[in-house]
């Protein structure tokens, strides 16, 4: 595009205009390449057409005609299948194009809504999993456990980080970007290497959307993707590759002598010995198959269901080169793209994967076998595009998965309004989460309140109360969500943020587990203990609590809840402890623990929250005038008044 795209920092209202523009461009660049491809086709089915003509004018002793009409035909038909190619890969490109920029225009107008998938991806065959692992990958992370991922929305719909940040089209991409979210990274260093390769996708929105667009065409291919990367993790080399190119040098020769006397047999001049000579033939090439059976069938099976992939995989490859820089963060990923583009890797596979199914079947496919030795020669071609540049299509599998995790990202940091790139300290730094105006990433922004956090030196523990439904939950998520994609290299909804990598650990959403015979309090218990002893170990960590204990009863409750803050704070790592028990706000000591409150007014009978974040302890509760708002009988109201003021009275004295 001529005009300069918008970057990840522009104002919202001049994404959305570049983006409508991109969106009426791209609309032309199809309706032009339908065109083209229609005239195309014709153009293919006439100069084809040519040829048997001009055969049937040679039949007829019109030998100059026919023959200019065979030569024009097969020339014109091979320009034209070669334009119509490029003509139909420029329609596929413009037909995914509109269907990215269609979905960036949704969370552009400020929808949070799943465009792909919440769900977690399916895990991969271990045979693949094992092919994939990257041998110089030692960035350390801080795995969330199954609490975390189910405190703060994860996985799942009808909303989930993963589904708003899947932008995803294969399972490599799907599950790249479950395991950032799994496993946070821990290391500034590693952080800021993936912060800046998402960065400059968020600058670079147009080449983006053409890398996103680019492998839209895998998105119904997701098991065709596991068995290409299958395919390949199990095709090792052919064992007896030298006796094989032997039979390939034989068969090349006995074709030809086999055609000769196809020929001669047609003609009426075969003879005797010329029989012989080529049903020995044919036998020798019978022993060769049989003796070749177990090394060859098992290598070509597997790809007469993977055509479509392979050619999607390349033209995602492709296009990768063409819009990836040469150097900057992102240049391993091309750099992998441009060795599995090389000819001798998918071109050549792609070359050779025609002849392992053309059309043949059955007992024709037996006659051309035992005539060619067709299936020595398709096994040799697969081995020198497969067998032999395993590690240059590894290399590109893992790009891909690399690659639309850090498309994702920057498809969420252009599109969300407000979005920025967290400051990491370094990893000597002391521990702080600095988080300014953030919002929920799960709540859209025009409906999201911002609220900031400053945990670090001198504070390390907020005691947060407030009455319900003001916003004490919801705080503690937002300041969880936005450490999980701070940390693995995303922007996050805010005015800024400033932290030091720390593992997460939270209490939010205990439930009992039967299937375990935990109770609902001996599950917090066990989860609560985690941090307890991590801060004993001075671990640096997170610890988010919301009614620490509210599975027993009000005295005990209480006892352990203060015995727990104590020693959390004690120990290392910075916490926060939202709580409708008042016992907690004694803690506070404003040199490492703070209180803090979310408050509410009533407006004509209602009650109205502004879901801030103020200092000190809450002075209001409400539970009461809830249920006196929801109806409840007014008898019921001041009995339970009456007994609210007594057990008060009773704690203060």
């Amino acid at each position: 595009m001529d005009d300069a795209p918008p970057r990840q920092s522009a104002d919202h209202q001049s994404k959305q205009t570049w983006l409508n523009e991109r969106l009426t461009e791209n609309r032309s660049v199809l309706s032009a390449a339908q065109r083209a491809s229609f005239v195309w086709s014709w153009v293919r089915f006439l100069t084809f057409v040519m040829m048997p003509i001009g055969a049937y004018a040679a039949v007829s002793e019109d030998y100059l005609v026919g023959g200019l009409l065979i030569g024009v035909g097969l020339v014109g038909f091979l320009i034209a299948v070669r334009l119509h190619t490029c003509v139909r890969q420029r329609l596929q490109l413009a037909t995914l194009t509109e269907i990215v920029l269609e979905e960036s225009a949704t969370r552009l107008a400020g929808g949070v809504d799943i465009l792909i998938s919440g769900e977690r991806p399916k895990a991969a065959r271990e045979s693949i999993t094992q092919f994939l692992i990257k041998s110089d990958d030692k960035s350390q992370t801080f795995p969330l456990s199954a609490q975390e991922i189910v405190d703060i929305d994860v996985f799942g719909a009808p909303l989930s980080l993963f589904g708003m940040l899947n932008r995803t089209s294969t399972p490599l991409g799907a599950r790249s970007l479950a395991e950032a979210l799994e496993r946070p990274l821990a290391e500034r260093v590693s952080i800021e290497a993936r912060q800046a390769a998402v960065q400059w996708l968020a600058d670079h929105p147009w080449e983006r959307i053409r890398l996103t667009a680019a492998a839209a065409g895998m998105r119904a291919l997701h098991k065709e993707c596991d068995d290409f990367c299958g395919t390949v993790a199990g095709f090792d080399p052919l064992p007896q590759r030298g006796k094989m190119r032997a039979a390939q040098l034989w068969g090349a020769v006995a074709s030809i002598g086999l055609a000769i006397v196809i020929y001669r047999l047609f003609d009426g001049s075969i003879r005797q010995w010329e029989w012989i000579a080529a049903l020995m033939a044919v036998a020798v090439n019978v022993s060769i198959l049989r003796h070749f059976r177990s090394d060859v069938l098992p290598r070509i099976r597997p790809w007469l269901s993977l055509d479509d992939v392979v050619g999607a995989f390349a033209f995602f490859v492709n296009n990768a080169v063409d819009a990836l820089p040469a150097d900057g963060p992102l240049v391993r990923q091309r750099n992998a793209f441009v060795a599995a583009n090389d000819p001798a890797v998918l071109p050549a596979l792609q070359r050779v994967m025609p002849f392992a199914f053309l059309g043949l079947a059955g007992l024709m496919h037996t006659i051309v076998n035992y005539l060619t030795l067709w299936d020595v020669h398709v096994a040799l071609g697969l081995d020198r595009a497969v067998a032999q540049q395993r590690p240059r299509l590894r290399d590109a599998f893992v790009a891909v998965g690399e690659l639309e995790l850090r498309a994702s990202l920057a498809a969420y940091a252009w599109e969300t309004p407000g979005a920025t790139f967290p400051s990491v300290e370094p990893d000597d730094a002391s521990l702080v989460v600095d988080i300014r105006e953030g919002r929920h990433p799960l709540i859209p922004a025009g409906e999201a309140v911002s609220n900031s956090v400053q945990l670090g030196a001198p504070i390390s523990t907020y005691i947060i109360t407030g009455s319900n439904m003001s916003g004490k939950s919801t705080f503690l998520r937002m300041t969880a969500c936005n450490m999980v994609l701070a940390q693995i290299g995303s922007a996050i909804p805010a005015q800024s943020m400033r932290l030091k990598p720390l593992r997460l650990m939270t209490d939010l959403r205990i439930r009992d587990d039967l299937a375990r015979h935990e109770s609902y309090f001996l599950a917090e218990v066990r989860q609560v203990k985690r941090m307890v002893e991590a801060t004993a170990r001075h671990e640096p960590i997170l610890a988010l609590v919301d009614e620490p204990f509210r599975g027993t009863n009000s005295a005990e409750r209480v006892a352990a809840a203060v015995a727990v803050v104590r020693s959390l704070t004690r120990g290392g790592g910075l916490h926060m402890v939202a709580t409708h028990d008042e016992a907690l706000t004694a803690l506070a000591d404003d040199r490492q623990v703070a209180n803090f409150h979310f408050a509410e007014s009533i407006d004509s009978a209602a009650l109205v929250f502004d879901y801030r974040i103020h200092e000190g302890p809450s002075q209001t509760r409400n539970a009461l005038r809830v249920l006196e708002m929801e109806g409840y009988p007014q008898k019921l109201i001041e009995e339970a008044n009456e007994m609210a003021r007594r057990l008060i009275g009773e704690q203060e004295r």
